[in-house]
């Protein structure tokens, strides 16, 4: 399959330029792509969702699409660089999650959706940094384990 679909042969004019609109489309800095193989291409077509999808504000760990996911991309001298990212808000939230989901905190979890009659995973970033209060930047460090 792989000699069939030739991943290392460069890709066609009609390709790169198609790339560099979608990078001009997206605000990706550095100029245009020169040239770039086939396989980089399909390989780029992954990271490409997740780099003008995420809009960095979710509003919740059910709400974030991509699940904390997010990439960068830069053109440096015609070749295309990119790489994967985290977003610090999901894991936050998702620790606090996990935190407040284990057996020894359920008396937490029980006031907590009393509170503010919400289930967690509907909670935003600054409805957990209210709730948790001081304990919020420990659960999130890992420090209250």
């Amino acid at each position: 399959m792989i000699k069939e679909l030739k991943p290392q042969e460069q890709a066609s004019d009609g390709t790169i330029k198609a790339l560099n609109d979608a990078l001009k489309k997206l605000g990706v800095k550095g100029g245009e792509v020169k040239k770039i193989t086939r396989g980089q291409v399909w390989q780029f077509e992954d990271v490409y969702k997740y780099l003008d999808q995420c809009l960095w504000h979710c509003l919740s760990y059910k709400s974030c699409r991509y699940k904390g996911m997010a990439a960068r991309a830069k053109v440096i001298d015609g070749q295309l660089e990119y790489e994967y990212l985290g977003c610090g808000k999901f894991f936050a939230m998702k620790k606090c999650l996990e935190w407040v989901l284990k057996k020894e905190n359920k008396s937490t979890l029980e006031g907590l959706k009393k509170a503010l009659g919400k289930e967690p995973e509907d909670l935003s970033l600054d409805e957990w940094k209210e709730v948790m209060g001081r304990r919020f930047w420990q659960v999130v460090n890992g420090e209250d384990e």
